[in-house]
């Protein structure tokens, strides 16, 4: 549980183990105290009382293992009590039955006087009840001989003993944390002891959650999943923690006291700088702050935190900062705007399959849109069993040629396998002659097939390595772009077909009336000069023709129906 040390009212100040100021409270601040000093520059060491703006204060402290704690209680009015205390016994009196703090006088063996307070705090109904008790019954066993000798030592000495921290036992058996102060008085003209007791249980609990939780701070600062890093006012690093060094490379040794732009590229290092000098002129927190860096071992990362001003006393000393490694959203994020962009590529290569009916020009427009997609790109169809570069995005069309010419593995792999080819940059084979020009390139190799039929070969090469669905729409695209070309080769035999027929019936119109027309010319001359038996022979032989003719000109009614039907899947296919 977070403790806010502001609600103490005594001047706290909390040191780590070199006495190096790390959080104190406003009424600390008050008394001159600052950030970042060092304790001794304020306290020397053992000092248990310090003058601060004309007061006098105890000095009381509590110490673990990574931090020590002080805490200031302002004993001026102790002091004063002590000495009016002397010079009037009624004001005395009065003081010690209104003290907030237990007050107890002992003999050094039994109680003689307690006030209010100290039965409160005992657990009896009134002080009197308390008078004549043993006064080490009182006292935790692990405490019993320090008291015995401090006892001891006020009575020879006759002497004020500093406070310390002990506990008591109360009659019921439980325990309470106090802070015990002893003074050497007499009492009704006997020397006796004069205890000032404070009940510090719930000042004990409140320390332990604050060491509590600074130790889980602590935790939470190492081993957080988000990056840590605190820097100076210059940009130097003062601190990491474990995330950091694992996403960077870095070890927190090899980043403290450097600067951050020895570890961001000149463009990367100028924004980050303008964001963090944002914060610093508009003194806010910055939220939402997105950038990139290059690790130890040259990986790319991309992180997004906030960045928070530390302002001490109105001081501005530094940022404290927290970033999140987003390199996996950012690719996902890239690898879905490229998605988009394919798609829309494809949609839009679709239309113009369904508009343009010239393949060369249908060939052009789908490169140049695929070539917005990648670096470059070409498609190559086969004519006469030939490979033939058709267009090019990107790149000059005869360098193509000629990397063609020379043969290049990833377009024989993919025509042979009849499958997609993917070589990543800088795995391109060495027996490629082309693997120098080609080892920047993520190069992608899609086979055009209909009906299994080899067409040709589409070729990507980009600088991005696209993800497998991205690889499966480009190999869409490609079977998309050969039912293209088989339905526009389709059509050209449909149109060769269709000026055949045509060329065949007008042929056959005129081939009909070269036959009738030396037939009539027979029957007449037939009719005239030769007798009835010739007569009818000739007629039959000519009756037999004119029924050659007849089915001949069935043939060419039949004819006319395809060439009308051929006519009407153009035409359908022209206006579609």
């Amino acid at each position: 549980m977070d403790i806010d040390i502001e609600i103490i009212p005594d001047p706290m100040i909390i040191t780590d183990k070199d006495g190096k100021i790390i959080a104190l409270n406003r009424s600390a601040r008050k008394l001159g105290f600052c950030d970042g000093m060092n304790i001794r520059d304020y306290l020397p060491a053992d000092t248990t009382e310090i003058e601060r703006n004309g007061r006098t204060y105890e000095v009381r402290t509590s110490e673990s293992d990574d931090f020590k704690i002080y805490i200031l209680r302002d004993i001026a009015k102790r002091k004063e009590v002590e000495k009016k205390l002397k010079e009037s016994e009624q004001m005395y009196r009065t003081l010690v039955e209104l003290s907030p703090d237990a007050i107890v006088v002992h003999d050094g063996q039994r109680i003689v006087f307690a006030n209010k307070r100290a039965a409160e705090l005992s657990g009896f109904d009134k002080p009197e009840d308390m008078i004549g008790l043993p006064v080490l019954d009182f006292i935790h066993p692990d405490y019993v001989d320090l008291v015995r000798e401090r006892v001891i030592k006020r009575i020879r000495n006759e002497t004020i003993a500093p406070p310390i921290e002990e506990k008591f036992v109360l009659p019921n058996g439980s325990v309470r944390d106090v802070e015990a102060s002893a003074s050497f008085i007499t009492f009704n003209g006997r020397p006796a002891i004069l205890l000032v007791v404070r009940d510090i249980s719930e000042k004990k609990r409140m320390e332990e959650e604050i060491v509590e939780s600074e130790r889980k701070y602590r935790d939470f600062f190492r081993n957080s999943l988000d990056m840590i890093v605190v820097t100076d006012l210059e940009g130097n690093f003062v601190e990491v923690n474990r995330e950091f060094e694992k996403l960077s490379g870095y070890s927190r040794d090899e980043v403290i006291g450097k600067n951050f732009r020895c570890f961001f590229s000149k463009e990367e290092a100028e924004y980050v700088f303008r964001k963090y000098n944002e914060a610093f002129r508009e003194r806010k927190n910055l939220y939402g702050l997105e950038f990139k860096f290059t690790t130890k071992y040259g990986e790319t990362k991309y992180v997004e935190g906030n960045i928070r001003p530390l302002i001490k006393d109105g001081k501005f000393t530094g940022f404290i900062a927290n970033f999140r490694d987003i390199t996996e959203r950012k690719r996902l994020e890239n690898e879905l705007k490229r998605t988009n962009k394919l798609l829309r590529t494809i949609n839009h290569v679709n239309e113009l399959i369904v508009r343009e009916k010239d393949l060369q020009k249908l060939i052009g427009m789908a490169v140049k849109e695929i070539g917005e997609y990648s670096s470059y790109a070409w498609i190559a169809i086969y004519r006469n069993e030939k490979l033939n570069l058709i267009s090019t995005s990107g790149i000059n069309l005869e360098i193509v040629k000629q990397e063609l010419e020379r043969g290049m593995h990833c377009v024989e792999r993919a025509v042979k396998e009849r499958r997609p080819v993917v070589t990543y940059r800088d795995e391109h084979p060495r027996s490629c002659p082309h693997s120098n020009t080609h080892n920047g390139y993520n190069c992608y190799v899609f086979p055009i097939m209909h009906d299994e039929k080899l067409l040709g070969v589409m070729a990507i090469y980009s600088e991005i390595r696209i993800s497998n669905e991205e690889v499966r729409l480009l190999q869409t695209l490609a079977d998309d772009i050969a039912f293209a070309i088989n339905t526009i080769e389709l059509e050209k035999m449909r149109e060769r077909a269709l000026m055949q027929i045509d060329r065949n019936i007008e042929q056959f119109a005129i081939l009909v009336d070269k036959i009738r027309n030396p037939l009539a010319v027979i029957t007449g001359i037939v009719e005239m000069r030769c007798d009835d038996e010739t007569r009818g022979k000739i007629f039959e032989a000519v009756n037999k023709i004119e029924s050659i003719i007849v089915e001949l000109e069935k043939g060419w009614l039949e004819s006319e129906e395809v060439r009308k039907l051929l006519r009407g899947m153009r035409n359908e296919n022209t206006s579609g």
